[in-house]
């Protein structure tokens, strides 16, 4: 059996640059959402796997049977009470684990699209930004996946279900491949110097440099690829703005995959918190339990643009649940 309690963590980062005719404050704060709803789309159990592809390794990779189907097969584990089931995924009958096998890893392939409800109070000083909440609004799309989701600042609002896809941005394939990762096949990477690799590589792997919608239409140019169209960091200071998403280092899990445009999925490398020998005739419990307390993160900001309306708005994103997976009889 594979209960799932309460989930989950990525690594988010944004800041504002401004320069002659633009200016802008940021903060940020944090909510607990009252609804968070997560699609696993493939799990398994690995005796090894690879560091650089993220993919297990060894004869006794093992795919659990996932049997659930409600809500199009997801699970909102901000919707039970602490402790509480909040779904079953499936279960370990078909086919039966073999026996004799030491697990020590779990890979969880998700969709890259989650569903959260909820509120994030600015704690810090709403007159620097002039926003004071920021409320999730299922109106609110993401046109694409370099696009940062919006909320809604208005005092009277009800949040509503909205869908958050995770921006473009570099996991462990891309520090990897550059040399530039200390993680283990046990311990998450903590270098995070690719920033300055796609700083000063627009076309580095998975380098995106993503934008936000209202600062868009307001007319402020954000630093990245899709205006500059080169490399380097040669007009880095002609720019209003920057938004950029590294997925590489994690508190939780210890690994993740590049999120490129095309991408429907993410993939997660977790340590099971005990290995475990599989045993002939016993069927364990895959236990999955989260916490979502300040699982909402919110970026508040005011823009101003030299000649254009001030805009101010807020940006929402996932945020970093706790986490622990354990196999037991």
């Amino acid at each position: 059996m594979i209960d799932i309690n309460k989930f989950f963590y990525i690594f988010c980062f944004a800041i504002f640059f401004a320069n002659n005719s633009f200016s802008a404050q940021f903060e940020f704060d944090q909510g607990d959402p009252t609804i968070f709803k997560v699609k696993p789309m493939n799990m398994q159990l690995c005796e090894d796997w690879d560091r650089s592809t993220g993919e297990c390794v060894g004869d006794n990779t093992y795919t659990i049977t996932k049997t659930l189907t409600a809500d199009d097969g997801r699970c909102d584990i901000a919707g039970v009470a602490p402790n509480a089931i909040a779904c079953n995924y499936g279960s370990f009958n078909n086919p039966k684990l073999p026996s004799g096998v030491t697990y020590t890893y779990i890979r969880t392939e998700l969709s890259r699209s989650m569903w959260l409800e909820g509120t994030v109070t600015n704690t810090n000083d709403p007159s620097v930004s002039g926003v004071s909440q920021c409320h999730t609004d299922g109106s609110h799309t993401q046109a694409n996946n370099s696009q940062n989701a919006e909320g809604n600042t208005a005092s009277d609002f009800t949040p509503t279900l909205q869908k958050f896809n995770f921006v473009n941005g570099p996991g462990n394939e891309a520090t990897i491949a550059s040399g530039l990762d200390n993680g283990t096949k046990t311990t998450a990477n903590t270098n995070a110097n690719y920033f300055t690799t796609c700083i000063n590589d627009l076309n580095a792997q998975a380098c995106y440099w993503n934008t936000v919608p209202s600062l868009v239409t307001q007319g402020a140019t954000h630093f990245g690829l899709a205006i500059d169209g080169n490399a380097g960091t040669a007009n880095w200071l002609s720019k209003d703005y920057y938004m950029h998403t590294p997925y590489y280092a994690s508190t939780e899990h210890i690994w993740m995959s590049d999120l490129d445009e095309a991408d429907t999925t993410l993939v997660l490398m977790y340590v099971l918190e005990t290995p475990y020998l599989t045993k002939p005739g016993i069927t364990p419990t895959l236990k999955m339990s989260f916490s979502v307390k300040d699982a909402l993160d919110a970026d508040f900001f005011i823009s101003e643009v030299a000649g254009k309306e001030d805009v101010a708005s807020c940006a929402l994103y996932v945020g970093s649940p706790g986490v622990s997976m354990s196999l037991f009889d």
